[in-house]
């Protein structure tokens, strides 16, 4: 019985991944024919069309607002200053208290817990308890994964240690920061930074044919499409799953919309630790260590650029250290890493 019924539960679930890539297919090809027939609402051929600053984003007709504003970049730390003498100090500083909270919280919970990963089915997301090598120990945000990082993990790893994903629209800006695919050469494949560029390259005809893949990246086309709006019937997950049909169109759907490996797990679960702890724990050792210039206004820039880099010291940290380490628990591990510092 118990092979019968294993047998039974795939194929249930290979109905319901059917089914789920029938109707998510069937809605892609419904909205890109009303883009295409419904002139009134189709959207201009550039991407970076100006919108009304103060209006809600109930109001508007599209998510192309998300496209308009670049992606900030922190401040950077002179070569020079005092910071930058201490960033490695902090980093493991920071680590630690990270650790040690992590695993004062698994003592208050009493010791071991399940995860729930969030499985998608064919009209909702199933809560799975599963033993997945994580307990919980931080109440943590719905993280979401990046479509390239679900698809080649290796290649785009800082798709999980650079970004902070918890909305759909933090995806769709991701996807136009990060992918956009630039101007290329169908020919030779080569890349360009400007249109211009490009243009005047094929118009030469001088290259020839290297017989490789056309770049990867997002189109204008599929950005165009990703920013229509969801219906409103549809969940998150299923939303990223549509996300993910314009983004890989034809690929099999992945099982698991948000990321669920350990090593995932711990960067997400310091990424939320960070955004309520982060400020103090940072306070904490530069008043420790005498650094009261910190407070000083003409200060903030340079403390803003230490917090970033200390940021990405600690996730990069963690991913040395977990990444591949999935026969124990987080717990376990969190353990292990700390009596090594």
């Amino acid at each position: 019985m118990g092979v019968i019924g294993a047998a039974i539960r795939k194929t249930r679930r290979l109905r319901r991944r059917y089914a789920v890539t029938i109707t998510m297919r069937t809605f892609l090809e419904n909205r890109q024919f009303d883009t295409t027939s419904n002139s009134s609402k189709s959207l201009p051929h550039h991407p970076m069309r100006g919108i009304t600053p103060d209006l809600g984003d109930e109001t508007r007709e599209d998510d192309m607002y998300l496209f308009d504003t670049p992606p900030q970049q922190p401040p950077t730390l002179d070569p020079d200053h005092e910071f930058m003498k201490i960033k490695d100090p902090i980093t493991t500083f920071v680590l630690k208290q990270f650790l040690e909270f992590r695993i004062a919280s698994d003592s208050k919970k009493g010791g071991r817990s399940w995860s729930k990963m969030r499985r998608w089915s064919d009209d909702k997301v199933e809560d799975e308890e599963m033993v997945v090598n994580a307990e919980t120990p931080i109440p943590i945000q719905r993280h979401y994964a990046c479509p390239f990082y679900i698809y080649n993990p290796e290649k785009h790893l800082t798709c999980l240690t650079r970004v902070n994903l918890v909305e759909i629209k933090d995806i769709k800006q991701h996807l136009w920061n990060a992918h956009r695919l630039l101007p290329y050469c169908p020919t030779c494949g080569e890349t360009f930074t400007t249109t211009g560029n490009s243009d005047i390259h094929i118009r030469r005809r001088s290259c020839s044919p290297r017989g490789i893949p056309r770049p990867e990246g997002i189109s204008l086309q599929q950005m165009q499409q990703l920013a229509r709006r969801a219906e409103a019937w549809m969940s998150e997950d299923l939303q990223w799953l549509s996300i993910w049909e314009i983004v890989f169109p034809g690929a099999e759907l992945p099982d698991f919309t948000h990321p669920s490996r350990t090593v995932e797990s711990i960067v997400c679960q310091f990424q939320d630790y960070w955004s309520s702890h982060g400020e103090k724990v940072i306070s904490d050792f530069l008043e420790e260590k005498g650094f009261a210039a910190y407070k000083l206004p003409d200060e903030e820039q340079n403390l803003v650029a230490l917090r970033s880099i200390i940021l990405d010291q600690v996730i990069d940290r963690l991913v040395e250290s977990f990444e591949h380490d999935n026969d124990s628990t987080i717990s376990t591990k969190t353990e292990k890493v700390l009596a090594s510092l």
